[in-house]
């Protein structure tokens, strides 16, 4: 059975989030028994993730697809779990408090990108492998 908004087999989602204008943001686990990883696959052309999105989500990693270029204000605030965030070099801009600062988060991307930026003024780590996830 898939999901009416995303057209994903609904027995590999684990929670269905939507945006402001109602689109399905799904995340799903791509290995049966491994750690929940919040993962966008529909839409493709999303461009800015939303304030609050993925609040309080159980979710350990996050990868973003190569079309997002904003992540906004509160994305992921009180994803206390959230250990790998994979940003894409689309991305341009990330709120202050768009990612909580969860000790040993790291941040995934490209060199010389916002994200690393980004991620270096947060005093997080950084790991030059965003490609690994096309």
């Amino acid at each position: 059975m898939s999901c009416p908004n995303c057209h994903t087999d609904q027995e590999q989602v684990l929670e269905h989030v939507f945006d402001e204008k109602g689109l399905c943001l799904c995340g799903y686990t791509q290995d049966e028994g491994t750690t929940p990883e919040l993962t966008f696959v529909c839409p493709v052309s999303l461009r800015r993730i939303d304030a609050g999105a993925f609040a309080g989500t159980a979710f350990t990693a996050a990868v973003l697809p190569r079309s997002i270029e904003r992540i906004e204000r509160e994305t992921f605030a009180g994803a206390n779990q959230l250990k790998d965030i994979y940003v894409p070099e689309s991305v341009k801009y990330i709120s202050e408090s768009a990612i909580p600062l969860n000790p040993g988060l790291v941040v995934h991307g490209v060199k010389n990108s916002f994200a690393q930026t980004w991620a270096e003024n947060h005093k997080l780590r950084f790991a030059e492998d965003y490609d690994e996830w096309d």
